[in-house]
């Protein structure tokens, strides 16, 4: 989720695809807080959540 919201003040993305592995070696609590961030944001409920993660 991180790659796909995280952006700097212009809207460019901070992180690439090709970044997934390296954030998957990285400490969980940021990302958490990212993942949160995002979710609360897009006004994302509980369904929704299920639902991305099926796919």
């Amino acid at each position: 989720m991180a790659v796909l919201v995280c952006c700097d003040e212009n809207r460019r993305p901070i992180f690439q695809p090709s970044d997934v592995e390296w954030l998957t070696k990285k400490s969980s609590r940021p990302l958490t807080r990212i993942y949160n961030a995002a979710k609360e944001l897009n006004d994302l409920s509980d369904e929704d959540e299920e639902e991305l993660l099926k796919n």
